[in-house]
């Protein structure tokens, strides 16, 4: 019952209220951002984390919405300031900036 019960009023809400559309499978948009077929981006993720190869990071799964902010966040933490350094950007023109975030 206390699954149930968490699962109706903690899970469910979180993923149709904070988790909507393409956020479970965001990281397959990280990798493939021109992906055209974004209706099956749950299936084109799976596909792609059978057929990763060795030297390429795993997908992670995880279950809950607070465990997947803490993923985040230790994420950001194990990240390496020199490659994030905001310094870095004065020297990136404007539309170069742009650009890196074009899908």
């Amino acid at each position: 019952m206390r699954w149930i019960l968490r699962l109706l009023f903690v899970h469910a809400p979180s993923r149709y209220l904070v988790l909507t559309g393409d956020t479970v499978v965001h990281d397959f948009h990280h990798r493939h951002p021109r992906a055209a077929d974004w209706p099956n981006y749950v299936f084109a993720r799976q596909e792609d984390a059978e057929r990763l190869a060795p030297e390429q990071p795993p997908y992670h799964e995880v279950w809950g919405l607070v465990p997947a902010i803490s993923h985040v966040f230790d994420s950001l933490a194990a990240a390496d300031p020199e490659e994030f350094d905001v310094d870095r950007l004065r020297s990136v023109s404007k539309r170069e900036l742009f650009a890196a975030f074009d899908d």
